[in-house]
C-alpha cells in the first residue's frame, strides 16, 4: 500500500493542527442538533472539548506524513451525535485530518496510540509551544502494521482493526488469496466503448443510486472490469449497488466491507471487488478478494475437471426459452463434457445435416478445479450429461426445480459421478 498511498510535506499538517486549536481557542463548546441514530426525529446536545492530542506519524516527527492523526477529548451532555458530527464541529473537518474521540489509551479508533504529544488543554494554553516542541526526525516514518500489507488504508473500509487482522490470517492459512488493480495502471475507454450490459449499469448508478463520489467510479471501474471479467456480463439484483456484478465478481463500493462469508458453497461467486471512492490520498484501485487453496470450496472442486465449447475465447452459452403451461421462461444454457470425445460428439451433432459452409466450428477448451467458477458465472443452468444443475434463481425457475440454486458442492459431485 505504501508505493500508492500519497504522503504530503509536514509543514502542510502543521498549518491545518494550528487552524484546529485557533477553532478551538475560539469555541470549545458546541451546541448540535442532529437526527437520532435509530428513531425519526430530532435530537440535540452540547459537547464540549477539553484536550487534544496529536499521534501518529506528526507526533513522532516525520517529515512527511499521509494525514494527521489526532484524539479529542470531548464531553457530551444530552444526546448521542456520532462521533462525525462532534469532529466537524471541533475542527471544520479539514482533509486529510482524522479525529478520534478520547483519549490516547482508549478512543474510537480501537487502538492504543503509543508517544502521544498533548498539544491543547483548554483555551489560552500554549499549544503553540507544544506544537513547536515537536522535533522534526528525518528517520521517523509511518508506524508499521500488520495491516498495512492489506491493498487499502482501513479510513478506506468499513472494518475494524481485528476483522482485518483476521482477514490476513485467512490468508496466511491459504483460505483466501486476493491481487490488487490499480486504476492507474489501465487504457482509457471511450464511452461509446460501453456494451449493452454496462450502459445498463451505468444508467442504474447514474439514476438509482449514486452520489457524486459513485458516480465518478463509473469510467474507472468499467475499464478495470474489462481486465477483470473480459466475458462478464454487467448486473443487478432488484437494481441496487449493493448487489452489483460483473460476471463472477461481485462489487462493493463507496466504504466496502471485506466480509467474505459470502463465498461459502455460492458457484456464481468467484471473487469479491472492493472499490472504495476515490481519494487524493489513494490508494484507488480494485481489490479482489478469492477463494484460496486450502478453501473447502476450491478443495471440493481440486479434483475435477470438464471440457467446454468456446468461439473466440468466450465460452459458449445458448439462450433457452420455455413457454409451456402459459408463462416464458428464459436461461442461459452452459454446457459442460466429462470427456473431450464428448465435446467433438456434440459438435458434430450440432452440424449434423448442415451445408460444409453452415457448420458451427467452436474450439473445445480444458478447465479444472476452481476455474470452472469463471464458467459457472456465466450461466443460469449447467448442463453437465442428464444432469441439470441451477445456478442462479431464474435458472432453477426454468428447469421447474424448487430447491434454491446449486451449490458447489452438488457441482463437484455431479462431475465425478456423471
Amino acid at each position: 500500500m505504501a508505493a500508492t498511498e500519497k504522503r504530503f510535506p509536514r509543514a502542510t499538517f502543521t498549518k491545518k493542527l494550528i487552524r484546529i486549536c485557533e477553532r478551538l481557542d475560539a469555541c470549545s463548546t458546541h451546541a448540535l442538533t442532529f437526527k437520532h441514530w435509530f428513531f425519526e426525529r430530532e435530537d440535540s446536545a452540547t459537547s464540549t472539548a477539553t484536550r487534544l492530542w496529536v499521534v501518529g506519524s506528526y507526533a513522532r516527527g516525520a517529515l512527511e506524513c499521509g494525514d494527521l492523526d489526532l484524539v479529542i477529548e470531548v464531553q457530551t451532555v444530552g444526546g448521542e451525535p456520532i462521533e462525525r458530527v462532534v469532529m466537524k464541529a471541533m475542527t471544520c473537518s479539514p482533509a486529510f485530518v482524522r479525529c478520534y474521540a478520547g483519549t490516547p489509551t482508549k478512543n474510537s479508533s480501537g487502538i492504543e496510540f503509543p508517544h502521544p504529544k498533548l498539544i491543547w488543554t483548554g483555551p489560552g494554553s500554549d499549544w503553540k509551544a507544544a506544537i513547536e516542541s515537536i522535533a522534526p526526525d528525518p528517520t521517523a516514518g509511518r508506524a508499521k502494521r500488520p495491516i498495512d500489507a492489506l491493498p487499502f488504508r482501513i479510513e478506506q473500509l468499513d472494518a475494524h482493526i481485528e476483522q482485518l487482522e483476521q482477514l490476513m490470517k485467512l490468508k496466511r492459512k491459504g483460505i483466501v488469496e486476493w491481487s490488487f488493480v490499480p486504476f492507474s495502471s489501465l487504457e482509457p475507454m471511450l464511452q461509446e466503448d460501453f456494451t449493452r450490459s454496462e450502459e445498463c449499469v451505468a444508467r442504474v448508478i447514474d439514476h438509482e443510486m449514486a452520489g457524486k463520489k459513485t458516480l465518478q467510479l463509473l469510467s474507472p471501474l468499467t475499464r478495470a472490469m474489462r481486465k477483470v471479467e473480459p466475458h462478464g456480463v454487467w448486473r443487478t439484483n432488484h437494481g441496487r449497488l449493493n448487489n452489483l456484478w460483473c460476471g463472477g465478481t461481485l462489487l462493493r463500493l463507496g466504504r466496502p466491507n471485506p466480509n467474505t462469508h459470502s463465498f461459502d458453497g455460492d458457484p456464481q461467486l468467484r471473487q469479491i471487488g472492493l472499490v472504495p471512492h476515490l481519494s487524493m490520498r489513494g490508494p484507488n484501485g480494485i481489490w479482489l478478494i478469492r477463494r484460496g487453496r486450502n478453501h473447502p470450496d476450491t478443495r471440493a472442486l481440486a479434483s475435477v475437471g470438464a471440457f467446454y465449447l468456446a468461439e473466440d475465447g468466450t465460452p459458449c452459452t445458448i439462450t433457452c426459452t420455455d413457454h409451456s403451461g402459459g408463462r416464458y421462461r428464459e436461461a442461459e444454457v452452459l454446457e459442460l463434457f466429462l470427456t473431450y470425445s464428448h465435446a467433438l460428439q456434440s459438435i458434430e451433432d450440432w452440424n449434423d445435416g448442415a451445408a460444409p459452409e453452415d457448420q458451427w466450428l467452436p474450439e473445445v477448451k480444458a478447465v479444472k478445479g476452481s476455474k470452472l467458477l469463471g464458467l459457472t458465472s456465466l450461466c443460469d443452468v449447467l448442463c453437465i450429461g442428464e444432469t441439470e444443475l441451477a445456478m442462479t434463481h431464474r435458472g432453477a425457475a426454468f428447469t421447474g426445480q424448487q430447491e434454491a440454486p446449486a451449490e458447489i458442492a452438488e457441482l463437484a459431485k455431479a462431475l465425478l459421478s456423471t
